[in-house]
């Protein structure tokens, strides 16, 4: 369980941990970067919404997860939601593909990457260049928290910066120094949860 998770139990709210498809207890053969997994975290966002009417929803998620919130950010939202944190997101499918194959596989990236995408598409019936965090944050219709670690080299910072820019509605950033992907909490425990709570609180009391 994600250390951020028994801090937001801590501070009294109820959690729903998912498992994106394909991963874990999920059913399903393909990641999709975010394409599907922002549309079923939307489904059972707006299941919570319909069952607990009264209460308020954060979307809070890391890498992918952060990413498939971005893509959330300008779709048709319960009143619930109140607020968005997106932690070390990438802000392009394709690009961040072009930067990580290279690091992972050593591997030319023309073709690979070429041969990833037809499988992609001919497995899904999707195109990568379809949707993007980026694209989305732009008509973001909650406030939106963008948290990075300034030493990712997984996924880099300048996402965050090209994400926050974008945003177009209320947001802040928060680089943690010395942090690595998916590592700000750990790295930048105090520093992070004071910001992420601060940030909760605000746009949860404005919510009311």
């Amino acid at each position: 369980m994600p250390v951020s998770v028994l801090k937001y139990i801590h501070h009294g709210y109820n959690v729903l941990l998912m498992d994106n498809r394909a991963c874990g207890s999920s059913e399903g053969k393909w990641c999709t970067f975010g394409i599907m997994e922002s549309r079923d975290t939307l489904r059972w966002v707006k299941y919570l919404a319909k069952e607990n009417p009264d209460d308020k929803i954060i979307i809070h998620g890391t890498s992918l997860g952060g990413a498939s919130a971005c893509m959330m950010s300008d779709m048709d939202l319960p009143e619930q939601v109140k607020a968005i944190v997106s932690d070390c997101a990438f802000a392009n499918i394709r690009q961040q593909l072009e930067y990580i194959i290279p690091q992972i596989m050593h591997v030319r990236i023309k073709l690979t990457l070429f041969q990833v995408l037809a499988m992609f598409h001919h497995e899904t019936g999707l195109s990568v260049d379809a949707q993007s965090p980026l694209e989305s944050v732009k008509h973001a219709k909650v406030p939106m928290l963008f948290i990075h670690g300034e030493e990712d080299r997984y996924v880099l910072k300048e996402n965050a910066l090209k994400l926050y820019d974008a945003c177009g509605n209320e947001k802040q950033l928060l680089l943690i120094p010395g942090a690595g992907h998916a590592a700000s909490h750990y790295i930048g425990k105090d520093q992070y949860e004071t910001a992420l709570f601060q940030f909760l609180d605000k746009h949860l009391e404005e919510g009311k």
